[in-house]
């Protein structure tokens, strides 16, 4: 069977609802990993555990739930919650 569509008609094959399904997957994805926090502040040796491993933290990085940050000797963390509350980490925490 041939299609063809009108001028001003979308021609419908019955495969919108998966096309549509699949372009959305990707924002399911970034809001599923959306961030509960950002570091807005560092000082000294700061590094975030995620999923098993460990980064450096510098001031922007963003945190998601599940995130360990940690602090070295003399360091400190400020974290901006999207509530806007600010946690300030102290040395060794």
């Amino acid at each position: 069977m041939i299609q063809t569509s009108q001028p001003g008609h979308a021609n419908h094959t019955g495969r919108s609802p998966i096309v549509l399904a699949l372009l959305l997957l990707p924002l399911l994805a970034v809001t599923a990993n959306a961030a509960e926090g950002v570091i807005t502040y560092l000082e000294g040796s700061v590094s975030v555990r995620r999923g098993g491993s460990s980064v450096g933290a510098d001031i922007g990085t963003e945190l998601v739930q599940g995130d360990v940050v940690v602090t070295g000797a003399r360091s400190t963390a400020v974290i901006r919650l999207k509530n806007a509350a600010d946690i300030k980490l102290r040395e060794n925490s």
